[in-house]
């Protein structure tokens, strides 16, 4: 008796209020879809949720007032999403601006989408940035400071290089160091801001050589080199 019981369905409130759980693992076993996100509701804990199957999502209840806007403000700011890439729940996670760990992988991505266009971000258990995918057109970027657990100290070498039609970036107080090239080729590039610039201790070699373009990115419409970044 009790051998070989598999995890079919989860009650619709069987984590309510549980303001004390820090994570929730399902197995791969368990395949439920399109679960109403209040289920969440109250877990003010909530550290992460992993969903070791590709079918696991989470839906909104048109009928229920709790909301991903509401989840998003219920669980801490090092909440994160575990799953599978380009599954059901790592694209409700991008289009919902919440972290996401990819399965077995030492990846944590966010989304931020502003005006249709999007800004993907990757970091590392060692706080390092190590992509950085802008979409074509996007003028204006602010580096986040964390990416679900891990803060973003450190901007890699190819994080940004290359991205034409970046004119403004502001870097976060988090920020120790930026790799060489890491702005290379960012050919536009006006104006750096850093929010606490004593804060960095290395800029590595040419990592603001924004006139060396090696290649311009398709959709750039601008190919004069005579920006300085100030």
């Amino acid at each position: 008796e009790g051998k070989n019981v598999q995890l079919s369905k989860l009650g619709h409130d069987v984590f309510k209020n549980c303001s004390k759980l820090k994570a929730v693992v399902l197995p791969d076993s368990y395949e439920e879809a399109n679960l109403d996100i209040s289920m969440w509701e109250g877990c003010t804990s909530l550290g992460h949720i992993t969903a070791n199957s590709g079918k696991v999502n989470f839906v909104e209840d048109p009928s229920n007032p709790f909301k991903f806007e509401q989840f998003i403000e219920t669980v801490p700011d090092t909440f994160y999403f575990e799953g599978m890439k380009n599954s059901p729940l790592y694209e409700t996670a991008t289009g919902k601006s919440i972290a996401f760990k990819y399965l077995n992988e030492d990846v944590y991505e966010i989304t931020i989408e502003s005006n249709g266009k999007k800004a993907v971000y990757q970091v590392n258990s060692s706080n390092e940035l190590i992509y950085c995918d802008i979409s074509s057109g996007i003028e204006e970027v602010e580096i986040p400071a964390t990416i679900g657990p891990y803060q973003i100290s450190s901007i890699w070498s190819t994080s940004f290089q290359g991205s034409c039609s970046l004119k403004k970036i502001v870097i976060p107080s988090s920020i120790r160091t930026i790799e060489q090239n890491a702005f290379r080729g960012c050919h536009n590039l006006q104006t750096v801001i850093f929010n606490e610039p004593v804060n960095v201790t290395s800029i590595g070699t040419n990592a603001f050589q924004t006139q060396d373009v090696f290649e311009h990115k398709d959709g750039c419409t601008n190919t004069t080199l005579e920006m300085t970044p100030t």
